[in-house]
Formats: structure tokens, C-alpha cells, sequence
């Protein structure tokens, strides 16, 4: 089966749903069999990816990857191995959420109980001197 890919680099961090992305051209690759659209494996011309490549998209599965491994196979080929990138590939539908957060970097949501946020607690210490000395005596 083939499909085009795109091969390149991202450095945004993996937990950011809109990644910087720098993907070159469109290549043609074959997939090897069995195909999982989660974690393919794409067989390509050797000068269709690079070793320093860290992420690709591919529009025949509708998802972007992230390169776990480059392999260098017979015949000028390289065989690259991916996992999926879930918050890229579906940032659209994520960003079309209605959704109450709990949490996030800036705040919190203070009508929503979060037992991870922690509060500041002082010790407050307080003496009371009774009329009859230190201590009252009991009747």
C-alpha cells in the first residue's frame, strides 16, 4: 500500500496540542503489512528522510507521528518506524470542545473541589492566661 508522507522535525514539547512543525515535501512510501494506523511502519528512498527527522504527517491516515526509529534497509531504503501523535492529529476536534477545567498553568477552577491544589496553612499558637493563674481549677 502506498501512501505520501511528510518528513521533519518538531520541538515543541509532546504534551502541547499545536506543535511547530518544519515537514518537508510529500513522499512516497510503502507501508509494511500488517498496518496499524497507530504505529505504522513506512519504507522510503533514502533521500526522502533525513536521521536528524523526528516527526512526520501522513494524509492518507489523517495523523501526525513521531519517529521512535530510522532503520537502514537494503536497496537504499530506510524503514521508519512511528507512534501517534493523538493532540496534533486531532487539535481540531479538541479545540471544538466544551469542557469545565479543572486546572491549568495560569489558575484554577473555583467552583470545581481540587484536592491538588494546595493551600497555604499557618500555625497559630495562642495563650490564655486564666484569672486564677496559669491554670483554672476544676470545682
Amino acid at each position: 500500500m502506498a501512501v505520501s508522507v511528510e518528513f521533519g522535525t518538531t520541538s515543541s514539547a509532546c504534551n502541547k496540542i499545536h506543535k511547530a512543525t518544519s515537514l518537508g515535501a510529500a513522499k512516497s512510501c510503502e507501508v509494511k503489512q500488517p498496518c496499524s494506523v497507530e504505529s505504522p511502519y513506512f519504507i522510503v528512498d533514502s533521500g526522502s528522510v533525513s536521521n536528524t527527522d523526528n516527526y512526520c504527517h501522513c494524509g492518507s491516515f489523517g495523523r501526525y507521528y513521531y519517529i521512535q526509529n530510522i532503520d537502514e534497509l537494503p536497496g537504499h531504503r530506510k524503514g521508519v518506524q512511528c507512534i501517534s501523535d493523538p493532540l496534533m492529529s486531532f487539535a481540531t476536534q479538541i479545540d471544538a470542545l466544551d469542557v469545565n477545567v479543572e486546572r491549568h498553568e495560569g489558575s484554577t477552577e473555583s467552583d470545581i473541589y481540587d484536592n491538588g491544589v494546595c493551600q497555604l496553612a499557618k500555625k497559630e499558637v495562642l495563650i490564655t492566661k486564666f484569672s486564677g493563674g496559669e491554670f483554672a481549677k476544676a470545682s
